[in-house]
């Protein structure tokens, strides 16, 4: 029978390649093994106590002192074969549940016998804090400011501080419920991309990241927008508000009046238009243009056959509202048209209008 005490540390502001691990171990009559060979082995299960080990390492003939008292470094030991990651980093430490089972070899016994398993709650996971290096998640445009400088409790307000940032979280729900046997927080979890939850036994408090999160992009209940800053998409040196260095699709809708009504309303989604009017006319009514400053629609008249007597009507839905200064503007020719208008926020006005 063996009998361990032990402690694990891991830095999480610098993280160390390994977790530090020590314990003290006893024989059956209960005294200290002093100054003895031991071997150990760590194995880290996932899921539960009895899961799938996903990782697993020996540290063989380590010794006791004089109090029986070991220590190592979990992830400096030699990787057995067992288990699908090769070392401590590798494992996702944040996707799962793991638990650490150690065992230990006695001088003069054979098998490996376990002296204790348990759930691995936070210090193997500043490993994962490590990939911070390659700014998983970027949100606020800054790469550089990932760095939480301080973590402190005010009163009831958790403060977190980011450079020359702070942001407060009100945890008073996790208090004063007169419950000695819940004062245990059992998970931290991020509901969206800016709201952080934490639960203590049957309470649950929210608190909004979004301030950490949108530093230089803002964020309303529906919009999130950036008034300052250049975006580049495949290039990392943008040169207009926004630089696009490759493809670019837009949506494309067939319309006709036999599948379709005789009118259609375009929506915010459309862009370019290909109106069959092999069969009738068709009118397509415009949005507000006051709701859809700059916004384009590219209109294409096409038929079956050589010509056409059908037209496409183009007429402003809201009333006053004009296009070109008129009340409604027909793409009338008898062979392929092409149109593309465009809002300024008031009326509608023709950007380009041609025809074969």
């Amino acid at each position: 029978m063996l009998l361990i005490v032990s402690g694990c540390s891991a830095s999480a502001q610098l993280v160390p390649a390994g977790i530090s691990y020590q314990g003290i171990l006893r024989g059956p009559d209960g005294l200290e093994l002093s100054n003895q060979a031991v071997t150990v082995e760590f194995a880290v299960r996932e899921q539960t106590a009895e899961g799938t080990i996903v990782y697993e390492e020996n540290h063989p003939l380590i010794e006791t002192n004089q109090f029986g008292l070991f220590q190592t470094v979990i992830g400096s030991g030699i990787y057995t074969g067992v288990g699908a990651y090769t070392n401590l980093s590798t494992i996702p430490w944040e996707t799962g549940v793991y638990f650490m089972e150690v065992r230990a070899t006695m001088p003069g016994q054979g098998n490996p016998q376990i002296i204790g398993i348990s759930q691995l709650l936070a210090v193997p996971y500043a490993l994962f804090s490590d990939q911070a290096n390659t700014v998983l998640n970027e949100t606020d445009g800054d790469p550089f400011n990932e760095v939480i400088t301080g973590v402190s409790l005010s009163a009831t307000q958790l403060i977190i501080e980011e450079g020359d940032s702070s942001y407060g979280i009100d945890l008073s729900l996790l208090q004063w419920d007169n419950d000695v046997s819940n004062e245990l927080i059992t998970s931290v979890v991020t509901s969206s991309p800016t709201q952080i939850q934490i639960a203590e036994g049957s309470n649950l408090t929210t608190g909004d990241l979004s301030a950490i999160a949108f530093n230089t992009w803002n964020r309303t209940s529906n919009i999130v927008y950036n008034s300052l800053d250049r975006i580049g998409i495949g290039t990392s040196q943008p040169t207009s508000s926004l630089h696009i260095d490759g493809s670019i699709s837009v949506s494309t809708r067939v319309i006709t009046s036999q599948i379709t009504s005789t009118s259609d309303t375009l929506k915010m989604s459309d862009h370019a238009l290909l109106c069959n009017v092999t069969l009738g006319d068709l009118t397509l009514k415009l949005p507000d243009a006051a709701t859809c400053e700059g916004r384009i629609y590219k209109v294409r008249k096409l038929f079956s056959g050589i010509n056409t007597i059908y037209n496409i009507n183009l007429v402003p839905m809201m009333a006053g509202q004009t296009i070109d200064l008129n009340s409604s503007f027909v793409m009338s020719h008898e062979e392929a048209e092409y149109a593309t208008i465009i809002s300024d926020g008031n009326n509608w006005f023709l950007l380009q209008h041609s025809k074969e």
